[in-house]
């Protein structure tokens, strides 16, 4: 193995040429021979060269380029050694044995390869690299300080908003190993990060039941059908039983983190409702508006990188009692109108106005044609009369206390007393034909201060 800038492993074979004596003939020959070297790569000859030089520098050239390009120690793989010796007239191929060289080395480097289970995730400089890429993985999954703090045993004291991991582990167990790469597969850390959070692929074994087609099996192996074929290049059709090779996306490994965490959460209030005489019946007043107390609570997280597979409360203290929401409902019988009325029926449609009929003063209007026949108070009151009048049939009159009175009239029954307090809406009885009556209908007057008024200027359907 040869590193740039190194001593070379060389195996020199020299060839002396011995004699008795000195003589003028032999210092001669001497004189008139030349080296040649033998190049061997791994053992091999590969050719002859007047220098070693012409291989070196060769070599040094590549070696430096690689390094220019991958920013990494080159080395080559193969043992290049010489044999060297002097001939009268040696012969030699300067640039067909640097040419063969060149193409019988290999260019590698030495690399550390961040390993789970046999799965390199990437390739790096050196160990310090691989520290650094396995520490940039895990603080994608907890804090820096928190994971310091537990890789160096720190019990964390912790408050409000503070957390501690109690255990944080890789499930698939990282190793190192130094090995021989091409440069370019030489990554940086990033890289390294980068795999390790998309995962790998892993070649299986899968026997076709009878429920497999080729479509399931790439949906449930996420594969092409391309890589399908490559892996299966002999596969026509899939017959239950059949033995296929698939690919399976895998993680290199899991991440365990359990962790310690104090939040505050609010404690919701209780709406109370209570019963005042101060307040009309349907009238509601808020007394107390609710606050929201607070508590302290310690949880344990058990996660599976970023997802939370477990929570449990481990304790909890009361920081604020809550604020109970109060609201006065009330109870109070109305008996002075608004002022403002309502449509006294459920619907219906109006059937006669107030004005000269048939030869005579209409004094209110008709409402027929509803399905529900209730009919209701137009605004609070009290019941001045209740009973059977005349060509009014039964007919109800409210009392409005503020110099309204309203008249209902041709009732099929009354549901009301005289002296009884009324809300507005409150039913009072229920349409009918009683009286002097055409059909099923509701007579409805309005008077204010004694005078009759139009109810349409008080009402609408």
């Amino acid at each position: 193995m040869y590193r740039k800038s190194s001593k070379w492993m060389r195996k020199v074979s020299l060839v002396a040429l011995l004699g008795i004596g000195v003589t003028a003939g032999a210092t001669y020959v001497e004189g008139s021979m030349a080296p040649v070297h033998h190049v061997y790569v791994d053992g091999e000859e590969v050719g002859t060269v007047s220098s070693r030089e012409i291989i070196e520098e060769s070599v040094e050239d590549r070696l430096q380029k690689a390094e220019d390009a991958y920013g990494v120690e080159p080395l080559v793989e193969e043992s290049i050694t010489y044999e060297s010796e002097r001939l009268m007239s040696p012969e030699y191929d300067n640039k067909g044995t640097k040419e063969t060289v060149q193409e019988e080395i290999t260019v590698s480097t030495e690399a550390t390869a961040v390993t789970f289970d046999g799965h390199a995730a990437g390739y790096v400089r050196d160990e310090a690299k691989a520290e650094e890429a396995l520490t940039r993985y895990k603080q994608q999954f907890a804090d820096d300080e928190l994971l310091e703090a537990f890789e160096n045993g720190t019990d964390l004291t912790i408050d409000i908003g503070e957390g501690k991991l109690t255990q944080f582990a890789l499930t698939t167990k990282p190793e190192q190993e130094t090995e021989i790469v091409h440069p370019r597969e030489v990554t940086g850390v990033d890289t390294v990060v980068e795999n390790l959070n998309e995962g790998t692929t892993e070649l299986k074994a899968h026997e076709v039941t009878e429920n497999d087609d080729l479509a399931s099996l790439l949906e449930d192996y996420q594969m092409s059908e391309e890589r399908f074929r490559e892996l299966n290049p002999e596969t026509s059709g899939l017959e239950t039983g059949q033995a296929i090779q698939v690919e399976e996306e895998i993680d290199y490994t899991d991440v365990s983190v359990n962790k310690e965490k104090i939040v505050t959460e609010s404690i919701p209030f209780d709406t109370h409702t209570k019963k005042t005489d101060e307040l009309l019946v349907g009238e509601t007043k808020v007394k107390q508006e609710g606050e929201e107390g607070q508590k302290k609570v310690r949880y344990s997280y058990e996660k599976e990188k970023l997802d939370i597979v477990s929570q449990e409360k481990l304790s909890e203290e009361n920081l604020q009692d809550p604020k109970p929401k109060v609201i006065l409902e009330g109870t109070k019988t109305p008996s002075v109108g608004s002022g403002e009325f309502t449509w006294p029926a459920v619907g219906g449609t109006l059937t006669s106005g107030q004005g000269e009929r048939w030869g005579s003063f209409h004094a209110g209007i008709d409402i027929a044609g509803v399905s529900d026949r209730t009919i209701k108070a137009a605004d609070h009151g009290v019941v001045k009369s209740a009973g059977t009048s005349g060509a009014y049939g039964n007919k109800v009159v409210i009392d409005h206390r503020n110099g309204y009175e309203t008249t209902y009239a041709h009732l099929s029954s009354i549901g009301v007393s005289v002296g009884d307090k009324l809300k507005k809406g409150d039913k009072l009885g229920d349409m009918g034909t009683t009286g002097r009556s055409t059909g099923v209908h509701l007579h409805f007057e309005v008077h204010k201060n004694g005078d009759l008024k139009n109810p349409l200027s008080y009402v609408s359907n």
